[in-house]
């Protein structure tokens, strides 16, 4: 997918591509080969999900068989990765996976959850609730 994302990006001057560029010189995101299995399932999991395209295939068939967490936002994406019970988050949830998981303190999850909600126009409702979440999970650290 780094072909797909950066290179081609980079060449159509996708702000993003230069993003994900820099995080994964910077060490943040990883380059990975896929397994003779992992090329097998991508293929197995192209000719039985239309309008998913190799490159999706190729991750969803690597989170799966490494076991990992995927990071999707495609709804085709996702309703693939549930059949084949492979676990993801969306970008909006990302923030707080983050934070259980001790990656971000609770002001860096704050600031990403309003980025992120600014950034893709989510509901107030729906951010004040991830916020929300947010407080009550460090205010259960602190009982600990």
């Amino acid at each position: 997918m780094y072909n797909e994302v950066v290179t081609q990006g980079k060449e159509k001057s996708v702000p993003d591509a230069l993003r994900v560029e820099k995080a994964v010189l910077e060490g943040w995101l990883s380059v990975v080969d896929l397994t003779a299995g992992e090329k097998k399932l991508a293929q197995s999991l192209a000719a039985r999900s239309s309008g998913l395209s190799r490159p999706d295939c190729e991750t969803l068939a690597c989170a799966k068989e490494r076991r990992l967490t995927l990071l999707m936002e495609d709804r085709r994406g996702r309703t693939t990765a549930r059949a084949y019970t492979i676990p993801y988050i969306t970008i909006q949830v990302f923030p707080l996976y983050c934070l259980i998981y001790g990656k971000l303190s609770a002001e860096q999850c704050d600031a990403l959850l309003v980025n992120i909600g600014q950034a893709m126009h989510t509901d107030l409702a729906v951010l004040e609730a991830l916020r929300a979440a947010a407080r009550e999970i460090e205010q259960a650290r602190g009982k600990e």
